[in-house]
């Protein structure tokens, strides 16, 4: 089966940073590259509510 072509091209611009494997570097680096890496947009919220929910104690 052939990969989507979106996932392709998070997977190509992934490469091209050129980044090192998480395995080689420090907790704090790979933490750091995560955020360089692409992403892929998440679903919309329709709305956000404060709420306080009593429960025991």
């Amino acid at each position: 089966m052939p990969l989507d072509p979106q996932a392709q091209a998070v997977l190509e611009a992934t490469a091209a940073l050129g980044l090192p494997p998480n395995h080689t570097v420090s907790a704090q680096e790979a933490r750091a590259n995560a955020k360089l890496r692409p992403r892929a947009p998440g679903p919309e919220v329709a709305k956000v509510e404060d709420r306080n929910i009593p429960g025991p104690g």
